[in-house]
C-alpha cells in the first residue's frame, strides 16, 4: 500500500509533499490563517512497518522562530490506540532550510508537532471535572462551538477574583495541559479546595477552539491576533463575549489576578510576560514579582521557570490592545501570562503532559500563597 498522509480530522494540519525511497516523507506545516507556520499533526498510512521512516518538514525555516529554533525540537508520534511518545533527535539542513526526525518502525502512525490537546480532549476533560465545578457557555463561536466557562468558588463571598485563559493561539497546546494541572489541583487537594473558599476562579480553557478545531496554529491570526483584540471594539466574538463576562464579573467583588496560558517558539523555555504599565509601575512591577518568584519556588524541577526571565511585550509599549494589558488597565488586575514550552526547559528535560500539569498546579500552590502574603 502506497504511503499516505491524512489531516482531514480535528485538530489536524499538514500537507504531503513527497514520498522518496528510504522511505523518506516531506511535508509542510500550513499557515492557513496565520502569516507563519507551526502546528502540525497529521497521520500516516501504508509505512513498511519493518524499519524507520524519516519525515521532513520541508517548511522549517518559514515556521514561527526560524529555522535554528528547532535545535530542540523532538516531535511526539503514536501507533493507533497508542500513547504520544518523543522521537529523537532531529537534523536541521541550513541548506535546504528543513528539519528532519526519523519515525520508528509502524504500519501505521499519527505525529504531532508536540502533545496535543484537542476539542475532544477538553469536553473530555470537563465531563470528568467534580460537581463543585460550574460549567456554562460563554458564547458559541462563528464555526459553531460551544465555548467553556468555568466557575469554581463562590463569587458573592469570595475575598478575591481570578480569571485563567489558555489558547488564544489555537497550537500553543502546552498551555491546556498547565491550565488543567490548576484546575485539578483547586479540585482535589485540601490546599486547592482552602484556596477555592475564599478566592473565586473563572476559567476559559480553549478561547480560539474554532481555531483549535481547525488545527491552525492561530499566532497573528488573520483577521486580527485573538490575544491582541482587547480593544474597545474587539473584532473576535468570542474576545468580545470574554470581555463583557470578566467586565460584568467584576461588579459582584474584587478582580486581583489574570493567569494566561501560553507556549513560546520551538526552541524556548518557561518564562513569563508582564507588564510595566501606569498608573502605579512601581507597585505593580513588586507584584509581579513576588507572584513570580513564588511560581519559581513551587515549580517542578523537571518543568522549572526562573523569575529572573521574564520579559515585557515590545508590543505592549506600543499601545498594542493584549489580553494582559486590558486586565491591568481597565480593572488594576495582576496580569501574568505564562509562556510553556512545547519541549526542552531551561533544565535540559522534555516536557510532558505530566509535567505541564505539576506546573499548572504549581502555580495554583503561589497563587495561594501570593494572596496569604497579601
Amino acid at each position: 500500500m502506497a504511503i499516505a498522509l491524512r489531516a482531514d480530522y480535528e485538530n489536524a494540519n499538514g500537507r504531503l509533499l513527497a514520498v522518496e525511497d528510504g522511505p523518506t516523507i516531506r511535508f509542510e506545516a500550513e499557515a492557513r490563517t496565520s502569516p507563519r507556520p507551526l502546528w502540525f499533526r497529521f497521520a500516516l498510512d501504508g509505512l513498511p512497518g519493518e524499519r524507520p521512516v524519516t519525515l521532513v518538514l520541508a517548511n522549517a525555516a518559514g515556521c514561527l522562530g526560524g529555522l535554528r529554533s528547532f535545535e530542540h525540537v523532538r516531535p511526539v508520534w503514536r501507533e493507533p490506540g497508542g500513547e504520544w511518545r518523543r522521537v529523537g533527535p532531529g537534523r536541521i539542513d541550513e541548506d535546504a532550510g528543513s528539519f528532519a526526525f526519523d519515525l520508528p518502525p509502524a504500519r501505521e502512525a499519527e505525529v504531532a508537532f508536540s502533545h496535543p490537546f484537542s476539542v475532544g480532549d477538553l469536553r473530555a476533560w470537563i465531563d470528568g471535572l467534580p460537581a463543585e465545578v460550574r460549567r456554562e457557555t460563554l458564547t458559541v463561536s462563528p464555526e459553531g462551538h460551544d465555548v467553556p466557562l468555568l466557575a469554581i468558588g463562590e463569587r458573592e463571598s469570595a475575598e478575591q477574583g481570578v480569571w485563567l485563559a489558555a489558547r488564544h493561539h489555537a497550537g500553543e497546546a502546552p498551555g491546556s495541559f498547565a491550565l488543567q494541572g490548576l484546575v485539578d489541583w483547586l479540585c482535589a487537594t485540601e490546599e486547592g479546595r482552602a484556596l477555592t473558599a475564599r478566592v473565586a476562579f473563572a476559567a476559559v480553557p480553549m478561547v480560539d477552539i474554532d481555531g483549535v478545531a481547525r488545527g491552525d496554529y492561530g499566532k497573528s491570526a488573520a483577521p486580527v491576533d485573538h490575544w491582541e483584540d482587547w480593544g474597545e471594539t474587539s473584532r473576535r466574538p468570542v474576545i468580545r463575549a470574554l470581555r463583557e463576562c470578566i467586565t460584568a464579573w467584576t461588579q459582584s467583588g474584587a478582580y486581583d489576578l489574570w493567569q494566561d496560558f501560553h507556549a513560546p517558539t520551538p526552541a524556548g523555555p518557561n518564562y513569563a510576560y508582564v507588564g510595566d504599565e501606569a498608573p502605579h509601575p512601581a507597585e505593580m512591577i513588586a507584584r509581579q514579582q513576588r507572584l513570580l518568584g513564588l511560581i519559581e519556588a513551587e515549580a517542578p524541577g523537571d518543568c522549572p521557570m526562573r523569575a529572573v526571565d521574564a520579559k515585557v511585550l515590545a508590543e505592549e509599549r506600543r499601545g498594542v490592545p493584549t489580553a494582559r494589558l486590558w486586565q491591568a488597565r481597565e480593572f488594576g488586575a495582576l496580569a501574568v501570562t505564562l509562556e510553556l514550552s512545547y519541549h526542552r526547559t531551561a533544565a535540559g528535560t522534555w516536557t510532558e503532559p505530566e509535567s505541564l500539569r505539576r506546573f499548572g498546579a504549581a502555580v495554583g500552590r503561589a497563587i495561594a500563597r501570593y494572596f496569604d502574603a497579601r
